[in-house]
């Protein structure tokens, strides 16, 4: 049986001989010491699925029992969605206050100091060179009042999806804090290219990106566990990630989000740009999904470079929000040099 710690997202694989015959069971994480519950009701299902036998052989596959293989594993996987933490109660907390005209940043600060790892997350990121206040906030008042609700409420994002986002990849090869560093940086090329070329959705760009890869922490484990077919398949389709997700697991990161999005009742119009920011034409005429296949591209392209960027980006997607091939250098460029100021002091 797989499983997952939910504490440091260590995997491990225990025989079936030595898994006890009840129900539910638990046992100390080695590596972090926490608490690993099991689920022994659904390993049957968990090893099939991961290509060990424990049951009779059945009937050649066929494209119908296939397709059942993979909602059963889909469904397992949305399972483990509960060992995931939930974006911090404050967040939400905060985002309520703002939302009502008579809140204060006194109110604000309330409640943002109630969680004293939060209220020091936000501190540090509000005086990163990024925003500009280097050594001159001292308060989370004093933050609220100096920076405002969206640059605030854009912080608190920052800082509440930090721990989350740090964790290490196995099944990907993705080091602690890789994660967040290339989400870091897809949130701020989307807020960078909204703020261009439409501002109306700069924040909610901001945010949908920052969290438009969460998808992975819940498939890593499953990607592990199939370790060999995974990167088989990346090497064969020349790293297209998304056709080797789907080739090896069914589905995607990017679909997994959107289901990880209502968990966290995350806005419809950030979902749909989530859900489909590797293929914007598909969405229902989206122009988040578009910014965010973009600024994902653009995280990358110190490494592809222009050209690897224009033949990875999807036909249409520049026209459909009015970007040119020589914009995206620049915006590259502005995009980097805003991550090391937000990330060198984090």
């Amino acid at each position: 049986m797989i499983v997952k710690c939910p504490g440091c997202g260590e995997t491990y694989d225990i025989p079936d001989d030595r898994l006890p015959k009840k129900k539910r069971a638990s046992f100390t994480c080695p590596a972090c010491k926490g608490m690993v519950e099991l689920n022994l009701e659904e390993r049957i299902v968990l090893n099939r699925l991961l290509g060990k036998q424990v049951e009779p052989p059945s009937a050649p596959a066929t494209e119908t029992s296939g397709n059942k293989k993979t909602e059963a594993l889909k469904a397992s996987i949305l399972k483990t969605m509960d060992d995931l933490p939930p974006m911090p109660r404050v967040i939400s907390k905060v985002r309520e206050i703002m939302s009502n005209h008579r809140s204060s940043f006194k109110d604000i600060a309330k409640v943002i100091e109630k969680d004293q790892a939060i209220a020091a997350m936000v501190l540090k990121i509000a005086n990163s060179a990024y925003y500009g206040m280097s050594g001159m906030v001292s308060s989370i008042h004093q933050a609220s009042v100096v920076l405002g609700y969206n640059t605030l409420s854009e912080i608190l994002t920052v800082a509440g999806s930090s721990a989350l986002l740090g964790k290490r990849l196995k099944g990907y090869d993705m080091d602690s804090g890789a994660l967040w560093r290339h989400s870091i940086a897809v949130a701020i090329g989307a807020k960078i290219i909204s703020a261009k070329k439409h501002p109306v959705i700069e924040n909610e760009a901001f945010s949908a990106g920052l969290i438009h890869d969460a998808g992975k922490l819940v498939i890593d484990g499953y990607l592990f566990a199939k370790k060999k077919i995974f990167d088989n398949e990346l090497t064969k389709n020349k790293h297209n990630i998304i056709k080797a997700e789907k080739n090896t697991l069914g589905f995607d990161h990017a679909e997994i989000a959107s289901d990880l999005c209502k968990k966290w009742s995350i806005p419809d119009d950030q979902n749909i740009a989530i859900r489909f920011h590797h293929s914007p034409s598909e969405s229902p005429a989206n122009r988040m999904a578009y910014i965010l296949h973009i600024a994902d591209l653009t995280a990358t392209m110190d490494s592809i470079g222009l050209d690897g960027f224009m033949e990875q980006v999807e036909e249409g997607a520049m026209d459909y929000i009015n970007l040119a091939p020589e914009d995206m250098e620049g915006i590259a460029q502005e995009v980097n040099l805003a991550v090391e100021k937000m990330a060198n002091n984090i």
